[in-house]
């Protein structure tokens, strides 16, 4: 038997209030991925073509649920300053919690895989609950899921996702940003 394999995931439910002046992932959270303890998170996110601006992209993306390309981002920046509480005001908090799972090695090697072309060839497109998603379309919280690794809920909606989560013993972490000398 080789050495254990694992996997973190990590998520937030995101808070419209806390939203202005943010990156839009504020307002509705995020999952990530991480293949090296935590060093490097990465994350599903769609690409925008070029000839839409930021609020036409937005409104096809989350109006109209149209299909997007994706790519996998190294968001590990934003999953420290939601840890460290950069975007927290007052009562209003965004937690941040993190899920590790046991994976095998083929689970292991496709994640790798999957970073290594950062997600190259899958679809985005945001979870609605009544839209199953198409074959080979995900958003953040269910890409993992074609790499074997076990999702902890499967529709892709947050507020279900986080929740269930914690139900399989998620832990949150809280944390100092370490400023990159």
């Amino acid at each position: 038997m080789g050495e254990m394999l694992k996997v973190i995931l990590y998520g937030f439910q995101g808070h419209a209030r806390l939203a202005k002046g943010s990156p839009p992932l504020i307002a509705k959270g995020h999952i990530g991925l991480s293949a090296d303890n935590g060093k490097t998170i990465y994350g599903f996110a769609p690409i925008k073509p070029h000839e839409l601006n930021d609020k036409e992209f937005l409104f096809l993306l989350k109006r109209k649920r149209q299909i997007f390309d994706g790519q996998l981002i190294d968001d590990t920046v934003l999953f420290n300053q939601i840890a460290a509480g950069k975007f927290n005001k007052g009562i209003r908090e965004l937690e941040l919690y993190r899920l590790k799972q046991t994976v095998d090695e083929i689970t292991f090697t496709k994640v790798l895989q999957q970073i290594e072309k950062r997600g190259k060839g899958s679809k985005y497109m945001l979870p609605h609950e009544n839209i199953p998603f198409l074959p080979n379309t995900y958003n953040c919280a269910t890409f993992w899921e074609q790499t074997g690794v076990i999702l902890p809920e499967k529709s892709g909606i947050l507020r279900d996702y986080i929740p269930a989560m914690i139900n399989q013993g998620a832990e949150r972490v809280e944390l100092a940003i370490v400023p990159i000398t």
